[in-house]
């Protein structure tokens, strides 16, 4: 009787609840060292992301390539897709020298095209998601242009080092997250997750544990769960702490890319890159705020980063998004 019974819920009840959430949404967000509720803004290393996705609640049964690799959703999962596009930065500590200091971060910039796929389990409350990355890095980011027309906007002394960039590459990368509740009751989730990286943008795995006090948001049931209430009268909060630990064996916008014969990478002589040892491991605490109201959503992320090159102190990053959602 209770297998019945779950079965019911599962085939019945699912639906009706990912029904009254959105179908689809548009998220926009802004990733910053300059943004920081530690009121210590910095602007060297990983200065600036940019991206807008839009995801979308897929049919149930409906499946294609980039969602049968790696992962089979199970039949109870509710699938959601997406597909994005991120421009992100680094720029050094001193930034008016016009040829750039060999012991300082280096000038780079990438710009991705993003198709996510993610899988959520309201059963065994789980959730797995999959992105496929393609994108270029170097002077066709446009980062240099980007960098420029920020600091004219807020008066900032212009980056004078971007001609000896991290020359042009290509990036293509296979990332997959996978998280599991371990824990938890109607307002408290203690989760475990764990990510894979691999490709020519970046190669390593993620670690990490997340603590989440919530009310309206069941996180489980499809990706909007995530981010929306399913009663659309409703105020959603959320609050989380996310510590990780990160092991990075490559990363193109530090290191440089893998096919261009002037990078880093191939080049020891090459004109751009760094001559700053690298930590393989790091590690970083993400303290999260989210307030939804109907169609609604915003969120606060302050990210607190050890430091990703030897000799260099940690690093504070935030990231505001907004989310629109299409009931």
């Amino acid at each position: 009787m209770r297998t019945l019974s779950l079965l019911i819920i599962t085939f019945f009840g699912l639906p009706l609840i990912a029904q009254k959430l959105p179908a689809g949404f548009i998220r926009f967000l802004e990733e910053n060292d300059g943004i920081n509720a530690l009121f210590k803004g910095q602007d060297w290393g990983y200065t600036n992301g940019t991206r807008i996705d839009y995801f979308r609640l897929q049919a149930p049964g409906k499946t294609n390539f980039f969602s049968r690799v790696p992962f089979r959703p199970a039949e109870e999962a509710i699938t959601t897709k997406g597909w994005g596009l991120m421009q992100v930065m680094y720029a050094p500590k001193k930034t008016n020298p016009s040829i750039p200091d060999k012991k300082d971060y280096s000038y780079a910039g990438g710009l991705l095209a993003i198709h996510s796929i993610h899988s959520s389990n309201p059963v065994k409350k789980q959730s797995t998601q999959v992105e496929w990355i393609a994108g270029v890095l170097g002077p066709p980011s446009f980062a240099k242009q980007t960098q420029v027309f920020i600091h004219r906007i807020i008066g900032d002394p212009e980056p004078n080092g971007w001609p000896y960039q991290l020359p042009t590459d290509l990036l293509l990368n296979l990332n997959t997250m996978f998280e599991k509740r371990i824990t938890g009751n109607r307002f408290t989730d203690i989760c475990a997750a764990a990510q894979v990286f691999a490709g020519t943008m970046q190669t390593g795995v993620q670690a990490s544990g997340i603590l989440r006090f919530r009310s309206g948001l069941s996180f489980y049931d499809g990706l909007a769960s995530r981010f929306f209430s399913s009663e659309k009268k409703r105020i959603a909060i959320l609050f989380s702490l996310r510590p990780l630990v990160d092991f990075t064996l490559h990363n193109a916008l530090l290191d440089g890319g893998l096919f261009n014969q002037r990078s880093p990478v191939n080049d020891n002589d090459a004109p751009s890159g760094t001559d700053l040892a690298r930590n393989k491991f790091t590690t970083q605490l993400d303290c999260s705020f989210l307030l939804s109201w109907r169609n609604l959503s915003l969120s606060f992320t302050q990210k607190i980063i050890s430091p990703e090159f030897k000799g260099y102190e940690r690093h504070n990053v935030g990231n505001v998004s907004l989310s629109i959602g299409q009931r």
